[in-house]
C-alpha cells in the first residue's frame, strides 16, 4: 500500500520533516513513488525492507547480530 509522508512519520515516531530529509538524502529512494499528479507516496512494503536493511547495517557497525524484527518496522 502507498501512504503519505505524514503517515510514515507517525508510524516511525519522527517528524514529517525528518522523512522529507531522508527522501532528499536518498535514504528512502527505493520506497518513494511519484504519482501522476506529482505528489509523493511511500510504499510501505518497500519501507519495511529498507528499515530492515538499516537495522542490519547498524547492527554490523556495533558488532552485534541483527535483530529479526527491527524496532521501527513493528508499527508498519
Amino acid at each position: 500500500p502507498l501512504v503519505r509522508v505524514s503517515e510514515v512519520a507517525k508510524l516511525l515516531g519522527v517528524s514529517p520533516k525528518t522523512v522529507w530529509r531522508w527522501i532528499r538524502e536518498g535514504r528512502l529512494a527505493a520506497c518513494v513513488v511519484r504519482l501522476p499528479s506529482g505528489r509523493l507516496r511511500i510504499d510501505v512494503d518497500l519501507l519495511r525492507e529498507e528499515l530492515r536493511s538499516w537495522a542490519l547495517l547498524h547492527a554490523d557497525r556495533r558488532g552485534r547480530k541483527s535483530p529479526s524484527d527491527p524496532e521501527g518496522s513493528r508499527a508498519l
